[in-house]
């Protein structure tokens, strides 16, 4: 599940619907994208384009106890924006939103989606079960509640 403004690419929201072209043979899953804006239209053909018409659902704007609900039920939450000179994520609530309704939270390891879980990442090592560091560590993945981390490469 995606919960972002479509109004820019920096979201990456494209890359993920790629990510999942790539496993929709081999894995059963569903994906949700909950939002609306300008390239709402280009990412639902992109959507139809990749063969991804079954397993994903553009939600659009959705009511907060909808959003609430989706959240809850949520295996994962993705959200991998990219930063650009001109915008960034300034916070990232979504991610801490997820992650407090109980999913997982895929994220980049960019710019301010990385300050909230800095400390537990740190406390991470390559011999702690729940935690694998990697030297490419370029994603995060926080299980809810726990602030336990594992770097994928």
């Amino acid at each position: 599940m995606t919960v972002c403004r479509l109004a820019e690419r920096r979201k990456n929201v494209d890359l993920v619907l790629h990510a999942l072209s790539e496993l929709k043979d081999r894995y059963r899953f569903t994906y949700t994208l909950v939002g609306d804006g300008a390239t709402r239209e280009s990412l639902q053909r992109l959507t139809n384009e990749l063969g991804l018409g079954g397993v994903v659902r553009i939600a659009g704007r959705v009511s907060q106890e909808e959003l609430v609900q989706q959240l809850v039920s949520a295996d994962l939450f993705i959200l991998t924006s990219s930063t650009l000179p001109s915008s960034h994520e300034g916070f990232g609530i979504a991610y801490l939103e997820a992650n407090a309704a109980g999913a997982p939270v895929l994220a980049a390891r960019l710019a301010a989606r990385s300050r909230p879980w800095k400390k537990a990442s740190a406390a991470c090592s390559s011999t702690s079960p729940p935690c694998r560091r990697s030297g490419r560590d370029r994603a995060l993945l926080v299980r809810p509640g726990a602030f336990r981390c594992r770097a994928l490469p």
